[in-house]
């Protein structure tokens, strides 16, 4: 039986409800300085608990999809629309826009990793670093992993995950993707209950795979390790700047606000910090967004895990 990492699901809950404010106060700022911060230590991986069998998406069959269609636009046995891009179909949006790039029927845009799109996104990426590279292996293992959430892939196997480690590594041969890739090449880490129990023991050991989880899921950005950053400075009880809430949530708004606009709600542990954030710096939220701080500290002083949280009574 295949090993399989579940990436964080996403359900709809009331954080839309509370959170969707402040995040379009943050929307229209401007990006993260691009550059990359070395990390300091190795990264760890992070699973939550497994998903029932009869919920799993593989990764191959939906990749193989989008590469079917795509040699189908090649040979001339399908042809594009000229209203390609309402497509709404995922899969087909992605054959379209990788075959229009191939034949330089519409160009790679100078700021192309501003772009919020993630299928367009990962297209874009793909076609930059086969001008990068050439058209290697390597090349489509980083950009197809970079493109199985937008398609919808919820879980990835063991051999797609150190697959693309390895692929980032050949690419980028520096310190920070070496440790990445011995990590990813480690045996499975722990998970549910087990994860908890780090989490008492070992905030700092837990920071960093939360920090490694962020990264495999949302990709190693640097609007991605400002969250990190904040998470685990809250996690640790170390004093936050007005300046590092600011930057926070407007990393935030850049790596979740994509989901935010299509109503799914964000891990609790992002949930709180956000929340915390918005609190330090005075914005103005309504009750019941009050109410559910209060509620995330309550658990977090008693040592009860969030996902436990709702179990609280909120008026004790």
């Amino acid at each position: 039986m295949k090993n399989i990492f579940t990436l964080p699901l996403l359900r709809i809950l009331r954080f839309y409800f509370v959170c969707s404010l402040g995040l379009c106060l943050f929307l229209g700022c401007g990006d993260i300085e691009d550059k990359e911060t070395e990390a300091t230590e190795p990264f760890n991986s992070i699973v939550t608990p497994n998903l029932p069998v009869d919920s799993l998406q593989e990764t191959e069959p939906i990749l193989l999809r989008v590469k079917s269609i795509y040699k189908q636009l090649t040979s001339r046995e399908m042809h594009i629309p000229l209203n390609w891009e309402t497509e709404k179909d995922p899969v087909l949006r992605a054959a379209y826009t990788r075959f229009l790039l191939s034949r330089g029927n519409i160009d790679i845009p100078p700021n192309w990793h501003e772009t919020t799109d993630p299928i367009l996104h990962a297209e874009y990426e793909r076609a930059q670093l086969i001008r990068q590279f050439g058209d290697i292996p390597q090349v489509h293992i980083r950009a197809d992993f970079h493109l199985l959430s937008p398609l919808g892939v919820k879980t990835v196997t063991r051999e797609t995950f150190i697959a693309y480690f390895e692929a980032q590594y050949f690419l980028f041969p520096n310190e920070v993707n070496r440790r990445a890739l011995e990590d990813a090449k480690k045996p499975e880490p722990i998970g549910g209950l087990e994860l908890d129990k780090l989490r008492k023991e070992d905030p700092e050991a837990w920071a960093k795979r939360y920090r490694a989880q962020l990264i495999a899921e949302l990709g190693d950005t640097p609007q991605v390790k400002v969250v990190a950053d904040f998470i685990r400075k809250l996690e640790l009880g170390l004093p936050r700047t007005d300046a590092e809430c600011h930057t926070f949530l407007q990393a935030y708004s850049q790596t979740r606000g994509l989901a935010a606009k299509q109503e799914f709600i964000f891990p609790l542990d992002e949930e709180y910090a956000f929340l915390e954030a918005q609190d330090q710096l005075k914005i103005k939220v309504n009750e019941l967004t009050r109410l559910r701080l209060t509620q995330f500290r309550k658990a977090k002083a008693e040592g009860i895990p969030f996902h436990l949280m709702d179990r609280i009574d909120d008026n004790a």
